[in-house]
């Protein structure tokens, strides 16, 4: 099997991001499971980073994203986004794109 691409991963965050917003939007964020949660909630960080270069928006978005993350990854057992996740957000931002595909990578073989 072919190792994704990071434009693959980037397409991927995008659609299946888009996917469980409309879901969220129909029926709450409580109606996700664990694992759409974590997807959406590094969604706005990828979206956050990518758009602004840090996390204010995402913080505007969802107040606690950050700390939702870590707390669902070390739920679903996912080391590389406790890792990536765990640092201060300068580092984080800083880090993000170095740690982007293996990010998606680790939430992609759920």
């Amino acid at each position: 099997m072919q190792s994704p691409t990071d434009d693959d991963n980037e397409t991927w965050i995008i659609e299946f991001g888009d996917e469980i917003i409309q879901k969220k939007s129909q029926n709450g964020f409580e109606s996700l499971n664990d694992y759409e949660q974590l997807v959406f909630l590094v969604w706005i960080a990828d979206f956050s980073i990518r758009n602004a270069g840090d996390l204010v928006s995402g913080k505007d978005i969802r107040p606690g994203f950050k700390q939702e993350i870590l707390s669902l990854a070390r739920k679903l057992s996912y080391s590389v986004m406790i890792q990536a996740f765990d640092q201060p957000d300068e580092d984080l931002i800083e880090n993000y794109y170095n740690l982007f595909d293996s990010i998606c990578d680790e939430l992609r073989k759920a």
